[in-house]
């Protein structure tokens, strides 16, 4: 998929945003830790790591989207240019 994203100049995130109903809802709760771990470079012992995985599925979920769509979350939550532009060109590994 990234070689034809490469070739034809296609970006999935112009036109697709990850949400709880088209994506997050869909994973489980093992897989957005891992994906929160790399959106915000987290070592799985840090404090902010171990709040979320303790958080239930459908908390996850939420706190996902919002760093997705977000942006006075992102500021509250401390997120770093360079993590929101990980946060804003993340798409599962399916695409």
């Amino acid at each position: 998929m990234a070689r034809i994203e490469a070739e034809t100049g296609a970006d999935i995130r112009a036109i697709w945003t990850p949400t709880v109903e088209n994506c997050f809802k869909r994973l489980k709760s093992a897989q957005l830790d891992v994906i929160f771990l790399g959106w915000l470079e987290l070592d799985e012992t840090s404090d902010i790591f171990k709040g979320f995985a303790k958080s239930k599925k459908g908390e996850k979920n939420i706190i996902m989207h919002k760093l997705i769509s977000d942006q006075d979350y992102r500021d509250a939550a401390g997120v770093t240019k360079e993590q929101g532009a990980v946060i804003d060109s993340w798409v599962p590994n399916c695409f």
